[in-house]
């Protein structure tokens, strides 16, 4: 698919979403919940950028929508990074899909001014446009806080920002969901700096592109959002959370370690869609498939070396 021939539209809401094969289940109700809630007339176009997902497994996602609503725009990442761009040298336990949020601005046809990043492991309970149409004025994305609320939280954090001349105190956000206005990342270079940022600091880097994208926002202007925008499904609500985050132990798993009645949510929606059927994945099967990733990715590196 030329990416760049797919116009943006008036009047549409852009979404933006990464998932492999394994957790386009997640992308599924995702989508399902933000189709719910969504009443204000917008079209929905949702990019997902994730490599060896089955044709049956598309076929899946699209029958469980209503194509009226949203349209989805399957690209593999392969053909999704832009030239002269590369990806990060990582040794997290994150799939490699998980930096292609790092190239939306390049790569999906630059008419289109803003998008909003999705990661897959959430459940909207909210309508997405009241997001997306947030002004982000002079800023250039929109996202709210981690956990971990500022770089020198004790277990999280930026934890090299005394070395960088950063403030203990600064805001410390969370990639999971993100308003971005394309224009002002490009011209801020945002990409080449924070995959700078991720290779320098290897040794802190534990958290992939979030580590990152605030290493560069700490000298950049960024919205902080209500945390009613990225509600981790591990902590009770102080309010009813628009967005649903499931960061460690998802749902489907055995081990879920989060608040009930957030897996009950989630299965509401997932059991309105073609994945319905799903089983629970036992603790085992999901170390399997991490431990699967850092040898993939050490392979890759291996060959890269091998080819220089």
């Amino acid at each position: 698919m030329n990416l760049q021939t797919l116009m943006p539209v008036e009047n549409v809401i852009y979404l933006a979403s990464n998932c492999d094969n394994d957790f386009v289940l997640f992308y599924a109700a995702l989508l399902k919940s933000i189709e719910t809630h969504h009443h204000t007339g917008e079209k929905i176009i949702s990019h997902l950028i994730g490599d060896d997902i089955t044709d049956e497994n598309k076929r899946k996602v699209e029958e469980s929508l209503n194509k009226g609503i949203i349209e989805i725009r399957w690209l593999s990442s392969k053909s999704f990074l832009p030239a002269g761009l590369n990806l990060p040298d990582d040794r997290s336990l994150f799939p490699i899909t998980i930096y292609m949020n790092l190239y939306l601005a390049y790569s999906l046809p630059q008419e289109i001014k803003k998008i909003l990043y999705l990661d897959v492991d959430l459940i909207v309970q909210d309508d997405i446009s009241n997001l997306y149409n947030i002004d982000l004025g002079e800023n250039i994305i929109a996202a709210a806080l981690d956990r971990y609320k500022n770089f020198g939280h004790p277990w999280g954090g930026v934890r090299n920002h005394k070395v960088l001349g950063f403030s203990p105190d600064l805001p410390y956000l969370n990639t999971g969901v993100m308003l971005i206005d394309t224009e002002k990342w490009r011209a801020n270079d945002i990409t080449a700096k924070t995959i700078n940022a991720i290779n320098k600091h290897k040794k802190y880097s534990h958290l992939a592109d979030q580590y990152g994208l605030n290493v560069v926002f700490g000298k950049l202007p960024w919205i902080v959002l209500p945390q009613k925008w990225n509600h981790v499904s591990f902590e009770k609500p102080v309010e009813k959370p628009s967005i649903i985050h499931f960061i460690a132990e998802k749902p489907t798993y055995t081990n879920y370690n989060g608040i009930l009645e957030f897996s009950d949510i989630f299965y509401d929606y997932l059991n309105l869609t073609q994945f319905k059927e799903t089983k629970k994945m036992s603790r085992f099967k999901t170390r399997v498939k991490k431990t699967k990733i850092v040898i993939q990715k050490l392979y890759r590196k291996l060959f890269d070396d091998f080819k220089v």
